[in-house]
């Protein structure tokens, strides 16, 4: 009686060099048992296909694609942004947006599907910034933060990471300020006009003094 034996499993290497379309063929040598009389000679009779897709890694990136540069007066609020996170076109990765959830340094990010998700090669997803324009008046930066990298189900995939952009603007004096400086500049110069006139303003004539009359000269 025979005794049963277990099928063998076998590892095939496949060349992940080159990016794109995948195949290879992989031949098995098999026939008869040798060791029974009359065996037929080993061929190489049996052949398997592996066939597949090799995908370049996904390659993120945050923008601004609206709203960037701005100019507000320092202390406004409710002011909007559009924040995309991107993958690269391609044969690669589909983009993994993963925890913790997208951030902004102030303000608040809305509009993005929760985390985690894929973006395609080639899309993108936008979100919404809302913040205030809080600060000194001058230039203006607010950072935002993506966790992204490749599908994490996919062999040899990168681990997850940070992906950051920056929005800009310049924020203006205030409009009571500006007022308040301009009307300050605007009494200074009156009263610097006013005191050169009084300055070169001729002395008044002085109404002539009157003499009494003399004694003998009064009439009696």
């Amino acid at each position: 009686m025979r005794q049963a034996v277990a099928l063998p499993n076998f590892t095939a290497g496949i060349d992940t060099s080159t990016v794109g379309a995948y195949s290879a063929t992989h031949t098995f040598t098999t026939g008869d048992d040798q060791s029974i009389t009359g065996h037929g000679a080993l061929s190489a009779n049996l052949a398997v296909n592996i066939s597949g897709n090799v995908l370049d890694h996904a390659s993120g990136s945050a923008s601004v694609t609206a709203g960037n540069n701005f100019q507000a007066i320092a202390g406004t609020s409710g002011l909007n942004a559009t924040v995309q996170i991107a993958n690269a076109s391609g044969s690669r990765a589909d983009l993994q947006v993963g925890l913790p959830e997208p951030s902004i340094g102030s303000g608040l990010l809305s509009g993005g599907p929760a985390a985690p998700y894929l973006v395609a090669p080639g899309g993108h997803q936008d979100y919404t910034a809302t913040f205030d324009a809080v600060g000194a008046p001058g230039p203006y930066t607010n950072p935002v933060s993506f966790t992204a990298g490749d599908d994490q189900t996919l062999a040899g995939h990168n681990s997850l990471d940070s992906i950051a952009g920056n929005y800009f603007g310049h924020l203006a004096r205030t409009r009571h300020r500006l007022f308040r400086k301009q009307r300050q500049q605007h009494i200074r110069n009156r009263l610097w006009h006013g005191s050169a006139v009084q300055r070169c303003r001729p002395a008044r004539l002085q109404h002539p003094t009157t003499w009494p009359i003399s004694r003998a000269l009064r009439p009696r």
